[in-house]
């Protein structure tokens, strides 16, 4: 796997799939595609309804780097375009660690952007999210599919100003209850942690992140004192 100490550009899947170490799929079968979780699962199946057939998607997707390897729910490519989407459930995200996480993967591969939908957006609001994304990232869809979703998606969601934002929020009204969709769309890395990692590319994220958490909420503390003590504590 070539790897990277700046973040790159989208590359030819083939050099995609030589850095996953997997061999790329070339059409995707939602109902055959391995999920971990029903979320996953749910989101699969409804993407599948409307992507074009050119679109490779992958699940469970391997991204190797320095500070280890992470798991991205899809990597979505097409002509040297790939991103990837993560579904977070009920169970509890850390959203600065994903964040840090996140960085490490577009630091370090083809991956232009990653986009995180919550678990109960993708079950109550699906139209929304996947006509947002459509707008975002067009390459992705059929045109039908693009008409499907301009049909299906809410009032609020085609009225939604573009955004540059790492964090969009829809606000809309439903059956009188203020709804408000979350999503997260990293496009670059943390560039205070990404500078952070380069010099420390021996470790593991989970140390990474605990020395880079420490220096945050001490920044008078010595970096190599912080260390040993991670090192004494044998993590």
């Amino acid at each position: 796997m070539s790897k990277s100490s700046e973040p790159t550009q989208g590359q030819p899947w083939e050099q995609l799939g030589h850095l996953l170490n997997q061999s790329p799929r070339k059409v995707f079968e939602p109902h055959d595609a391995y999920y971990e979780s029903p979320i996953e699962e749910f989101f699969g199946l409804n993407l599948g309804k409307y992507i074009a057939d050119h679109v490779v998607v992958k699940t469970q997707a391997d991204v190797r780097t320095e500070w280890g390897s992470f798991r991205l729910d899809f990597l979505v490519s097409a002509d040297g375009e790939n991103i990837g989407i993560e579904c977070d459930g009920k169970q509890f995200h850390d959203r600065v660690r994903d964040e840090c996480r996140d960085a490490l993967i577009l630091g370090s591969s083809p991956v232009r952007r990653i986009y995180r939908f919550r678990g109960s957006d993708i079950v109550y609001f699906s139209a929304e999210i996947l006509y947002l994304l459509s707008k975002w990232e067009p390459w992705i869809f059929s045109e039908r599919g693009r008409v499907n979703l301009e049909v299906l998606a809410s009032p609020e969601a085609k009225e939604l100003e573009d955004q540059n934002d790492e964090t969009v929020f829809l606000n809309f009204s439903e059956d009188g209850e203020r709804r408000t969709i979350v999503i997260e769309r990293h496009g670059r890395p943390r560039g205070d942690f990404w500078a952070f990692a380069q010099t420390r590319k021996h470790k593991r994220f989970n140390e990474l992140f605990a020395l880079w958490d420490a220096k945050r909420f001490d920044q008078s503390a010595d970096k190599t004192d912080i260390d040993k003590l991670l090192d004494d504590l044998g993590q």
